[in-house]
């Protein structure tokens, strides 16, 4: 829910941008006087997210595992799924959480190690030749 309101955020700025140019038109608002009412409608999509987003739940995962909240992801959980037993989805997040804990921690200095060199040389010639070829 979090995330699609998100997306949406971008969608009607874009939308409100296409709105304002249709409303830039000379016989609508396209006149000396009135065009800075057109920027007033990029504002409204604003709004509507301002409004809406404190009234969607947090990320149960972030919270069990990040803020080690789990009275919040369990209520969380349940207004996201809409049902009362949530118990083996929070025991699958817990078991996801330890899991995670014993990888071992990735550093920079991994990253330029021999197993790595060649995908990250292929990945770095890419972007390069993507660069030069625009």
């Amino acid at each position: 829910m979090r995330g699609m309101l998100g997306s949406m955020m971008q969608l009607l700025v874009t939308i409100a941008i296409l709105f304002s140019q249709i409303l830039g038109l000379p016989f609508i608002l396209g006149t000396p006087d009135r065009w800075p009412l057109i920027f007033a409608f990029t504002v409204v999509p604003c709004i509507v997210q301002l409004v809406t987003l404190p009234l969607c739940p947090e990320s149960p995962k972030y919270n069990l595992i990040t803020k080690a909240k789990s009275a919040q992801a369990e209520k969380d959980l349940k207004k996201l799924r809409g049902k009362d037993d949530v118990s083996d989805e929070m025991e699958a997040i817990n078991e996801e959480a330890a899991a995670a804990r014993s990888v071992a921690e990735v550093t920079w200095g991994n990253m330029f190690g021999a197993a790595l060199r060649w995908p990250l040389f292929i990945a770095v010639m890419m972007m390069l030749s993507q660069q030069v070829c625009d």
